[in-house]
């Protein structure tokens, strides 16, 4: 939420203009609505997108451990 907060905030104080600045605000106000829906429907979303970060490269896009890239 403070990354997001502090993306529109520089992207209000770099344009500086109403129109980037209504633009900011309303893109805080849109991602902080759709990340408390993150969190509403999967409280562990965090830990399981970590846990998939640190197992990727055990998966690998192919359809069999054999098969060449």
């Amino acid at each position: 939420m403070l990354l997001t907060g502090l993306a529109a905030v520089i992207l209000i104080f770099v344009v500086l203009t109403v129109y980037s600045a209504l633009f900011g605000i309303l893109i805080w106000i849109v991602i902080v609505g759709v990340l408390q829906m993150m969190a509403k429907a999967d409280p562990m979303m965090r830990q399981v997108y970590v846990r998939h970060m640190r197992y990727r490269p055990h998966y690998l896009p192919t359809s069999s451990p054999w098969r060449q890239f």
